[in-house]
């Protein structure tokens, strides 16, 4: 990561996002971890004092996985640095409404991710000053993340230490807002809510013109209605909703549906505006800057490139609680 932090540090703009990108030389080492993966009937991972303390029945229904460092900030997901575009949204959001010669945008501001996918970026932004929840239902990510060691205070990066305070970082995994415990967990007052690749309307809104693969869905576990009032209830006033999303082309009819290629919110702009939203940018295309930040970081090259040119798109939302 921090190969890719050099190559792209000329790609932000502002002391913090500056910070963020610096901030990979202070990540922690993991060690490996191993863990039983059983991925039937529904994928459950257990620690080896758990797997040991299965019936030898059961055990055989387990495969032994080993998780590396370079598999704890990655996941299924990529480089977290690939969060710099929807952060530097936010950044300049804030920039925009700061008082004069406020150099920070980012420090002592409450953060919560929806469907985080991966711990990096949610350590960076804790250590720079944030108090940042993460939010998950990855069975994986809650046995590789939710340890006392990664979680609780974090103290300031190095190039820090003299300028702000540690950060929180804090992680809840299962159904919000649905869930009541949930709730709690994640609590209120925050000044960003923000969601990566996770609120797509190809994922929360079935498609009418073609079959699709209900498994491939995500089950808010609420009306999108009831969703949007809990994203405006747990944001202060002003308080941001951003939804960023990477896509890749739709298939043609006739081919199986992709339900990660439809980047479009899954809320309509009345919907937003209804629960007390402020739209301040709805679909928007951000396909330019972020094709440049990926190509720095090395996604149009390696066994798998991605064609950056004709089969990559990108939409955001932003609003502002009013």
């Amino acid at each position: 990561m921090r190969r890719e932090a050099g190559k792209i540090q000329q790609m932000v703009e502002g002391e913090d996002m500056k910070r963020l990108i610096m901030a990979t030389t202070w990540l922690p080492h993991p060690e490996p971890m191993t863990l039983y993966e059983r991925p039937q009937p529904t994928r459950n991972y257990l620690t080896p004092e758990e797997f040991e303390a299965l019936p030898e029945s059961e055990r055989a229904m387990y495969s032994e996985q080993v998780y590396d460092g370079y598999y704890f900030y990655t996941t299924r997901y990529g480089s977290p640095l690939a969060y710099l575009r929807p952060l530097q949204i936010l950044h300049d959001q804030f920039a925009s409404t700061a008082e004069p010669n406020v150099p920070n945008m980012f420090r002592g501001k409450r953060i919560v991710d929806f469907g985080f996918g991966t711990y990096g970026h949610l350590r960076l932004l804790a250590s720079i000053g944030c108090s940042v929840t993460g939010i998950e239902v990855d069975p994986l990510l809650q046995k590789l993340y939710d340890r006392p060691e990664f979680v609780g205070d974090v103290p300031p990066s190095g190039m820090d230490e003299r300028k702000s305070g540690p950060g929180m970082l804090s992680l809840a995994f299962g159904s919000w807002p649905g869930d009541n415990i949930m709730r709690g967990k994640v609590g209120d007052g925050y000044d960003v809510f923000m969601s990566k690749n996770t609120l797509k309307r190809g994922y929360i809104v079935p498609p009418t013109d073609r079959e699709y693969d209900p498994k491939r869905m995500i089950q808010l576990g609420v009306e999108p209605e009831v969703f949007v009032r809990e994203v405006a209830r747990v944001l202060k006033p002003g308080g941001l909703f951003l939804m960023y999303n990477i896509c890749p082309k739709q298939s043609p009819i006739g081919e199986a549906y992709k339900p990660w290629a439809d980047g479009r919110s899954p809320f309509e702009r009345e919907m937003l505006e209804g629960a007390g939203f402020e739209v301040l940018a709805f679909d928007s295309d951000d396909a330019t800057k972020m094709r440049e930040l990926a190509k720095g970081l090395g996604w149009d090259s390696g066994n798998e490139p991605m064609d950056l040119e004709n089969d990559f798109f990108v939409l955001y939302t932003l609003t502002r609680k009013r």
